[in-house]
């Protein structure tokens, strides 16, 4: 299947499956198409959008189509409660079961798609050509903000809180009963948040590279700006706490057992670990 046709049935399909830890780079192809996809679909305006509401609280499937072709479509059941909002063409979904609860919001040519199950909340914003996917399951929440032609998704599980936010660069989180937070600003490298204990946080700018990892009671936070840098860190020790700055084209990888390396470049790269020192 071609990565257009994968990105429709996925958001068609009104589910999205949880993501592991090793399919993060398909994830990075997924919301890098999504933009890819959406900028060349139209060029819709606020001003001359039709704007289509459903609403379903506990009762089944409800769908609408405005004048301009958008449409939107809220599904839930067993004491959920879902909300989809489209302004302009494209689409929005919204799935809630289990008392989940979940809102999805479209706009210029966007889509948005949020799905909550088992007392979870999921809320998707799409807005400029973007795509937005929030997933969320045993009582955990997931909120993902993509604007500028940005596709940004945040997966959130067991308590979890996945926190995405793209603005032109894609943003990925995903969160197994812990925190992960991901901010991409005009970067087509983007960043991402992933944990299955402590937490994580990624910001990247001016087509820097972020990515932040934790498997353990630990933090990490990875920071880059500029064209060519890169921040990779992860934590695999209970209590490690570890920052990663990068700038300008700097690389600075820290993998959790080894020492940091550093390698500034023309700009700057700094990695400080609790555990295991630091670089420079």
């Amino acid at each position: 299947m071609g990565a257009n046709a994968y990105i429709l049935a996925r958001f068609t399909e009104g589910t999205t499956p949880l993501s592991e830890k090793n399919t993060m780079n398909q994830a990075r192809v997924f919301v890098a198409a999504i933009a890819t996809l959406l900028i060349a679909a139209g060029t819709g305006t606020i001003a001359k959008a039709a704007v289509v509401s459903c609403v379903s609280n506990s009762a089944g499937d409800k769908k609408l189509t405005g004048t301009d072709g958008g449409t939107c479509d809220a599904d839930a059941d067993t004491g959920g409660v879902a909300k989809a909002k489209t302004v302009g063409k494209f689409e929005s979904f919204a799935t809630a079961h289990n008392s989940g609860k979940a809102t999805s919001l479209a706009t210029v040519d966007s889509t948005a798609q949020a799905t909550a199950d088992h007392g979870s909340t999921a809320t998707a914003t799409a807005k400029s050509h973007a795509g937005a996917d929030a997933t969320a399951d045993n009582s955990s929440s997931a909120v993902v903000t993509a604007t500028n032609g940005s596709g940004s998704e945040a997966t959130s599980d067991s308590g979890g809180t996945a926190k995405a936010t793209g603005s032109n660069g894609n943003a990925l989180a995903e969160a197994s009963g812990c925190s992960a937070t991901a901010s991409a600003k005009n970067t087509h490298s983007g960043a991402t948040a992933l944990c299955t204990g402590g937490s994580t946080q990624a910001t990247s700018s001016g087509e820097g590279e972020a990515t932040a990892q934790a498997s353990a009671d630990c933090k990490v936070v990875a920071i880059s700006s500029g064209d060519g840098s890169m921040s990779d860190g992860e934590c695999v020790t209970a209590g490690d706490s570890v920052t990663l700055t990068t700038t300008k084209g700097g690389v600075a990888t820290y993998d959790g057992v080894h020492a940091p390396t550093c390698k500034p470049g023309s700009g700057t790269a700094k990695v400080v670990s609790s555990l295991s020192g630091k670089c420079p």
